[in-house]
């Protein structure tokens, strides 16, 4: 009941949800500056909510951030201690694409491999959907990536013609057919 009166600062368990989110051999380590759960009342997910997110290679090197990433969970399995998020919401993040003539319509998506770029997050939860299910990780059972209020940025590489959305949204859902 404690949550539905406002969020509930985790920011003391940053190691242990760190180490629960990291995927055994994953050459990639999350980090955030602040970690809070929330819970908007009945109807309603239990949030988990990354702000300032940063995801490390082995190196130390950043190689993907995000304004705010958000994992999902079902209320009953809150209640029944079950910690497996099947959705995953990355808000506000900037995302650069461009178009090619030759073969493609979008021949590279995520082009930017600079630290800036916030690309490279939705990348690696991309990559995380189209992996094989797996109980060992918190994202191990994930089966929505959704994207709101994205900045994204269409270049044709010909014309060098440039098209913003300033609040793109996506959504990609894996089921028993594939991904969506």
């Amino acid at each position: 009941m404690r949550l539905m009166s406002g969020p509930i600062d985790l920011d003391f368990l940053k190691t242990r949800i760190a180490e629960a989110i990291d995927v055994q051999g994953s050459e990639y380590k999350p980090d955030a500056d602040r970690i809070f759960v929330e819970w908007g009342g009945l109807g309603h997910p239990v949030r988990l909510v990354f702000d300032d997110v940063r995801i490390t290679n082995l190196k130390d090197q950043v190689v993907a951030t995000a304004p705010r990433l958000a994992l999902s969970f079902s209320p009953r399995d809150v209640v029944r201690a079950r910690f497996l998020p099947t959705s995953v919401i990355v808000e506000r993040p900037t995302i650069e694409a461009e178009i090619a003539r030759d073969g493609g319509m979008l021949q590279r998506i995520f082009a930017r491999s600079d630290a800036d770029s916030q690309n490279e997050v939705v990348k690696v939860l991309f990559e995380q959907l189209l992996a094989e299910p797996n109980y060992q990780s918190l994202l191990g059972q994930l089966d929505t990536v959704a994207v709101e209020q994205a900045k994204l940025t269409l270049r044709d590489e010909g014309t060098g013609v440039e098209w913003v959305a300033p609040a793109a949204r996506a959504r990609l859902t894996r089921d028993s057919g594939g991904v969506i």
